[in-house]
């Protein structure tokens, strides 16, 4: 489909990361690398929409759209515009009970979960935005309200760490069940399913293992056994069933967990005294190159842990777009592998892999002046690696290895006199060379002898494609004087014979209407 843009063409590799799904731990690092980033990042804000520039949480969910916990309401963010969720004071059964958002969890039956601090769980509609609370009631009700992370395990059981201990939440039964934490008055911080189904739950003071079918907790401390335990606050697995255990105490940063030799056994993990000992609520992750982010109150910090280089983000006065807080609250990876930072100044976004635009004009412009030449209204990448441009007026092509642009002369394609031929298309011959449609019908350009050969049609080529059994098709947009309705008008040349055109007429009200010219039938 041929859409027109503005100015100029800007070419660039395709973004790994883009291209293919988000994997965690999927690929390892095997040599030294530079920095895995550059200190550079899209900002968004309370000017973009944002109900409140401090973040503490990011959730991705299954169609794509961004959410977003703050201190002042739940966000959903389309890539181009917020969508606010308060409390309503005058509607209190179905809104938010409180404006900060602590965590989010998407379910399996694609339900999103919301918890608050002071507030509870509440249920979101993505399709309605309705709200519905599901508070606790009970004795030390604004404790266990209360609520700091949010977890799914795989049973479909909502696990909520409260101020007051460990809330297992059954939707389907809309049914809460309490564990008080094993230590009066020490918050459990956030819990974590391994890979072999062992659950285990991190506090304020110290790790446990939970056992689900009992209730009970076992200390898994750190050695020698020390009166105090470290307040642990975040859990990530890799793919060596490694855990990566983050701490929010002085002199303790990360702790490594190996869960493949017993007895375990907490490992302090701080390659060069480099990490800093404050990390926030669930801000482990690990990208698809197997760099370790962790978000710290001094920086985002990346870790190889092949290398044990660690990397730290932090804002500089001199970099227009870097970093925009030394508190990095929330590290998030989504499908893409698109990192986002939630801060206490916003959110900050990165591909994890960029590559550099090019930009190619076929007359320089370093201003902001719309030159007629540089409008560009379809593009092509040939099996030569040439660049083909066209502005609806005429056709540009550069060849490989020159900096220089050709232009086709109008006269080539058709334009004659007072008669315009518009180039709209293009579509690559493989070896052989170029079609491009044009509003006269299509030519094809021979590559070994540099010819156009025209195949005039009764239609426009606006589109070009080739079926699976090398037909050409072309398609053109119509709009019928009987309906406001757009129509897509195709027809098909047998590129062996280029003998006769079959017209079909498709994709009318979500419905397709196929004919066959030649024969009749329908």
């Amino acid at each position: 489909m041929v859409r027109p843009c503005l100015l100029l063409v800007v070419l660039f590799p395709l973004i790994q990361g883009i291209a293919q799904a988000y994997v965690p731990g999927s690929k390892r690092i095997t040599k030294v690398s530079p920095q895995p980033i550059i200190n550079q990042f899209a900002h968004l804000s309370v000017k973009d929409g944002l109900s409140n520039n401090s973040v503490s949480c990011i959730l991705q969910d299954r169609e794509g759209f961004m959410w977003f916990g703050t201190n002042e309401g739940l966000n959903k963010y389309d890539g181009n515009t917020f969508t606010v969720w308060q409390p309503d004071p005058g509607n209190p059964i179905h809104s938010l009970q409180n404006n900060r958002i602590t965590g989010l969890c998407e379910d399996h039956k694609n339900r999103l979960w919301v918890i608050t601090e002071g507030g509870g769980l509440h249920e979101v509609d993505k399709k309605t935005g309705l709200v519905t609370p599901h508070l606790i009631r009970t004795t030390r009700t604004h404790q266990w309200n209360n609520q700091l992370s949010l977890y799914e395990d795989s049973q479909g059981v909502l696990w909520i760490s409260t101020f007051a201990g460990l809330a297992r939440y059954e939707p389907d039964k809309h049914h809460f069940k309490l564990y008080p934490a094993p230590q009066a008055e020490v918050p459990i911080k956030t819990v974590f399913e391994d890979r072999q189904h062992r659950f285990w739950v991190a506090t304020n003071r110290g790790l446990y293992l939970f056992d689900r079918a009992t209730g009970r907790f076992t200390p898994i401390p750190i050695l020698p056994i020390a009166e105090s335990q470290p307040a642990f606050i975040s859990i990530y697995q890799d793919a060596q069933d490694v855990l990566w255990l983050g701490t929010a105490t002085a002199g303790y940063s990360l702790f490594q967990l190996d869960l493949r030799h017993q007895p375990w056994q907490l490992v302090p993990y701080n390659p060069g005294g480099q990490l800093n000992s404050f990390v926030f609520l669930n801000s482990i992750h690990q990208d698809a190159e197997g760099i370790i982010w962790v978000g710290t109150t001094s920086g985002l910090q990346a870790i190889e842990p092949v290398n044990k280089r660690v990397f730290t983000y932090r804002p500089d006065p001199t970099i227009s777009k870097g970093i925009s807080s030394n508190n990095a609250q929330a590290v998030y990876h989504d499908r893409t592998g698109m990192l986002w930072v939630g801060t206490d100044n916003g959110i900050d976004r990165q591909a994890v892999t960029l590559k550099p635009f090019r930009t190619y004009q076929v007359t320089p412009n370093k201003g902001h002046a719309n030159l007629p030449e540089n409008r560009v209204n379809a593009v092509l990448s040939d099996s030569y690696n040439q660049l083909w441009l066209s502005n609806l007026s005429t056709v540009y092509r550069m060849e490989r290895g020159k900096n220089s642009v050709e232009s086709i002369s109008p006269s080539t394609l058709g334009s004659v006199g007072q008669h315009k031929n518009y180039p709209c298309a293009f579509l690559d011959n493989g070896l052989d060379g170029v079609w491009l449609g044009t509003t006269d019908g299509i030519y094809r350009f021979d590559q070994a002898s540099g010819q156009y050969s025209r195949f005039p049609s009764e239609m426009p080529a606006q589109f070009l494609d080739r079926a699976p059994n090398g037909d050409l098709w072309l398609g053109a947009k119509a709009v019928l004087p009987v309906s406001i309705h757009l129509h897509t008008i195709i027809s098909t040349i047998n590129t062996t014979r280029m003998r006769r055109i079959h017209y079909l007429i498709g994709m009318y009200m979500d419905s397709w209407l196929v004919g066959r010219a030649t024969s009749g039938s329908y």
